[in-house]
């Protein structure tokens, strides 16, 4: 399987896991434009299916802004949305 296609079924699987738990909006802003998932490392990178599967929901702002801010400050901004998404499940 390509990382193409490993990728799209991780995003239909985080897809419905999304819409599941409510989070339909924009982790960072709560906007609802654009919305993608945004890894805490570029996906060209990433060699895991733990880490494919790491995901925040960011609309194109917010995913642009953390994506473009360096390696280390998207590990770090998409590692913070995760955990204050984990104080509210």
């Amino acid at each position: 399987m390509t990382k193409t296609q490993q990728w799209a079924n991780a995003r239909r699987q985080l897809k419905v896991q999304f819409e599941n738990l409510g989070l339909t909006r924009c982790e960072r802003c709560n906007g609802n434009f654009a919305l993608s998932f945004a890894h805490r490392v570029k996906r060209r990178f990433i060699t895991t299916a733990e880490e494919l599967m790491t995901v925040a929901l960011l609309c194109q702002k917010c995913h642009e802004q953390i994506e473009f801010s360096g390696h280390e400050n998207m590990r770090i901004a998409i590692d913070v949305i995760i955990e204050k998404r984990n104080e509210y499940l």
